[in-house]
């Protein structure tokens, strides 16, 4: 097996485990939450499953400048 070939394997192992264990957690969470807690219980959540997969995959993230504010609306981009 190769070196390539192993940590293709792991990575993908790894983002079945991270997504695996979050999700059931999150929607045990989500049923929970009042309607006013809903929108900001997911951006928690999707910012810490972002963060967790892109340690795994050993991504970096460089911020230059300041961050615009928060408005209404998300885009996820993937590749």
């Amino acid at each position: 097996m190769t070196r390539v070939f192993a940590r293709r394997v792991v990575r993908v192992a790894g983002f079945a485990a991270i997504t695996g264990a979050m999700l059931p957690v999150y929607s045990a969470r989500d049923a929970m939450s009042g309607a006013a807690e809903r929108e900001p219980l997911r951006d928690r959540w999707t910012r810490r499953w972002s963060e967790a997969l892109l340690g795994l995959f050993d991504v970096n993230v460089v911020v230059v400048g300041e961050v615009p504010p928060k408005r209404a609306g998300r885009l996820v981009v993937a590749n």
